[in-house]
């Protein structure tokens, strides 16, 4: 049986119960198609001009691939993401903490 949304809150919610339920999901997508992770990592590490540290919204990062791959460039980054129980915050905390935050956005 499919389920229909009807609202964007609605719409939120599901995406934001279904990511928190699975958060390997893109994960191991992006481990499968590693070319397109590097290709749009050095994507956005081209448009930061050389020796500028800059100051990086991930929306809608999950579990932080990019989030991680920026802040190991330097960068200071703030991931939100629907999923208030994804696995990041845990990462963060014993990783990168001085350099990315991770902050849930309410339905």
């Amino acid at each position: 049986m499919t389920t229909h949304h009807n609202s964007p809150q609605d719409l939120n919610a599901a995406t934001a119960e279904f990511y928190s339920a699975n958060p390997q999901i893109e994960d191991n997508r992006l481990k499968l198609h590693r070319i397109e992770f590097e290709v749009t990592l050095r994507t956005v590490l081209s448009l930061i001009p050389e020796g500028i540290k800059a100051n990086i919204l991930d929306v809608g990062g999950g579990t932080g691939p990019y989030s991680f791959a920026l802040a190991a460039a330097g960068h200071s980054v703030t991931l939100i993401d629907l999923s208030p129980r994804s696995h990041l915050s845990r990462h963060l905390a014993l990783t990168i903490q001085h350099r990315t935050k991770h902050q849930p956005v309410s339905s």
